[in-house]
């Protein structure tokens, strides 16, 4: 299994998980082709094709929080992402 399935299946875990690192759902997005553009401070904009949604990177903590996991699992069906 890889890394970015494993990002997956973590995300979609219940109850939401609290130890997955943010750097791997942003990496994970890239390599579902979203585009992620920088914003303001620690503000980021991820999109694919029609559907945006707006993130502030987790700080100084590296682990998304659970609010950020449910959001990103949002974005991906929102979005008709399959896993990888």
């Amino acid at each position: 299994m890889g890394k970015h399935t494993k990002t997956w299946n973590a995300i979609h875990q219940s109850p939401t998980l609290r130890n997955i690192k943010w750097d791997d759902i942003e990496r994970m997005l890239i390599h579902l082709e979203f585009k992620i553009e920088e914003g303001a401070g620690s503000a980021i904009v991820v999109r694919f094709e029609e559907v945006r949604y707006t993130f502030d990177r987790p700080h100084p903590r590296k682990e998304a929080y659970q609010y950020q996991v449910k959001d990103v699992r949002d974005l991906l069906r929102e979005a008709g992402v399959k896993p990888p």
